[in-house]
């Protein structure tokens, strides 16, 4: 069997545009039949064509050739839908990876993501986006992406940390605390690489299951 072949007529091209479509359905699955039929797509097509392309990108033998296939057309998707634009500006991003790093309510505990993501109008579907889109620019070392980043992520950090690099060096016999305090914010850099892959493929098995 061909694991790329189309499954009720819906190659998985199609697959990526419909769910890119029913992104903020929630669990309405009224609103998928509707999606899908608008895209041509029968109510009945559409339900053995979820089960079935879920199936074989989780089907170990297939070794994730399947879900790999599926991530660029998923973004194609994406950016086809918001007309080519950036889902967020990378200054955005910066600040909400920066926030979920560093920020601490008053008994040290992190914030949830979303409350981070939230300040700035997104949901987790609109969110995910957001990271498919940056995750892969800023990690990589030849692209442009990085360097701006990086600063933008230490500039961030040190706004949070309440941090400033301008600030001239304390005496040797100054409080080792405060000389300490300068060292909390980590070197510039992208965050680590959760796996883009991954992190879709949670988003398509939630919007699908």
């Amino acid at each position: 069997m061909d694991p790329m072949a189309p499954i009720a007529g819906v190659s998985l091209e199609q697959y990526a545009t419909l769910c890119v479509a029913m992104a903020d359905t929630g669990e309405d699955k009224a609103a998928q039949a509707r999606i899908a039929a608008e895209h041509g797509v029968d109510e009945a097509s559409w339900n053995e064509a979820m089960t079935g392309w879920t199936a074989r990108m989780q089907d170990p033998a297939l070794q994730g050739k399947v879900s790999h296939a599926f991530v660029p057309l998923f973004q194609a998707a994406q950016a086809a839908k918001r007309g080519g634009k950036e889902p967020e500006t990378l200054e955005i991003y910066a600040k909400v990876v920066a926030g979920c790093m560093h920020e601490r309510d008053a008994a040290g505990n992190k914030p949830e993501p979303h409350t981070v993501f939230g300040r700035y109008g997104h949901t987790q579907a609109s969110w995910n986006e957001v990271t498919a889109y940056w995750a892969p620019k800023t990690m990589d070392p030849a692209d442009p992406t990085h360097p701006k980043f990086a600063q933008l992520l230490q500039d961030e950090a040190d706004r949070i940390l309440g941090i400033d690099r301008n600030a001239p060096e304390p005496d040797e016999d100054e409080d080792d605390a405060d000389a300490d305090a300068s060292q909390e914010a980590p070197a510039a850099s992208a965050p680590a690489d959760d796996g883009v892959v991954g992190m879709l493929m949670g988003f398509v098995r939630k919007l699908v299951g």
